[in-house]
């Protein structure tokens, strides 16, 4: 745990250090390839007022009397929100194919738990 923790803080350190202080380029991790990946301040506003425009309609999902699709109306729209933070703002839209079926393998493990959880409540 110590070691990872080091890994971290040492990577940042030397992504802050290459990037010399330009705070939106996301270093693409593969081995031998090193481009910057430069994401525009528009682009990222723009991601930003969709967030914020999804949760307006998060917002009025919870007014409306919807029944049990309520729920899944939220955890649609959480989905969506959390695609495009993972995406725009951790970068991961600008990494390798690995690091994304990995990502992708870890929150379809999530949802399959979420999911059994959701089963064990409902027949309780």
């Amino acid at each position: 745990m110590v070691a990872l923790l080091i890994m971290a803080i040492y990577s940042s350190i030397a992504a802050r250090a290459a990037t010399r202080g330009r705070p939106y380029i996301a270093r693409n991790n593969i081995m031998n390839e090193h481009t910057p990946h430069i994401i525009s301040y528009g682009k990222l506003t723009t991601v930003w007022l969709v967030l914020l425009a999804l949760t307006g309609i998060t917002v009025l999902i919870t007014r409306i009397d919807l029944g049990g699709y309520k729920v899944l109306g939220a955890l649609t729209i959480a989905c969506l929100k959390s695609g495009l933070v993972i995406a725009f703002f951790m970068h991961m839209r600008y990494e390798g194919r690995l690091l994304r079926w990995f990502l992708f393998l870890t929150l379809a493990t999530l949802a399959i738990f979420i999911g059994f959880t959701f089963f064990d409540v409902l027949y309780r």
